[in-house]
């Protein structure tokens, strides 16, 4: 499947520059096993591949992959790493991190990659399953089916602004429509359709397929 690329610039950092973020990182759990396989190669002189990072608008620099072989330098007290800085809008940061983990000779596990584009589509508001396909390097086929096993819905932008009108201004119908040159029947309509970020995330019915993995 098609990917989406974006440019990077090589930096070599201090590990404590490196900041985990547990609401992007998208694996569960830490493998301490592969964390010792890692360390064996170091000391048998094996180097690895640079890890992924961003930088966020405080400057820290937030890890996408290579936790496992970040973590296995740090046992060995190294002070330096090789990383890739990659450009990315905040927006896309989980779904590039299921990528490139997802890509690892330890593939993510079909509920990590599930869980990160519920929280893409839920909390950054990226709806485009093309998109999502094409950054995960999955079918587009099985983006909507995840999508639809989910629950999510596809709250277009007009029923966004309705109910933030609503609920954040308390104005009414009248009002609403006033505002942004709607009819009243069109804004009573996205406000009863419109189903809420909460109420999308708590539906759990989930039934997995395999997404088709891009070879590398």
């Amino acid at each position: 499947m098609p990917s989406i690329q974006f440019d990077q610039t090589e930096k070599i950092l201090n590990l404590s520059e490196i900041f985990k973020d547990d609401t992007i990182y998208p694996r569960e759990t830490v493998d301490e096993s592969r964390i010792e396989f890692f360390s064996d190669l170091i000391r048998e002189g094996t180097e690895f591949p640079p890890i992924k990072i961003v930088q966020d608008k405080f400057g820290r620099y937030i890890l996408l992959d290579g936790y496992h072989r970040y973590s296995a330098l740090m046992k060995f007290q190294e002070e330096k790493i090789t990383c890739d800085l990659i450009l990315a809008e905040q927006n896309l940061w989980r779904l590039l991190s299921v990528r490139f983990n997802f890509d690892s000779s330890q593939p993510l596990k079909f509920g990590e990659i599930k869980n990160g584009i519920c929280d893409t589509w839920v909390k950054e508001n990226v709806r485009d399953k093309q998109q999502i396909a094409d950054l995960i390097g999955c079918s587009v086929q099985w983006v909507r089916r995840v999508v639809k096993d989910m629950g999510l819905v596809e709250v277009d932008q007009d029923a966004i602004l309705a109910r933030k009108l609503k609920e954040e201004e308390n104005l009414s119908i009248r009002d609403i429509a006033k505002r942004t040159g709607w009819s009243k029947s069109k804004t009573h309509r996205l406000l009863s359709e419109n189903l809420s970020i909460k109420e999308a995330s708590e539906n759990d019915a989930i039934v997995m397929l395999q997404p088709e993995k891009e070879q590398t």
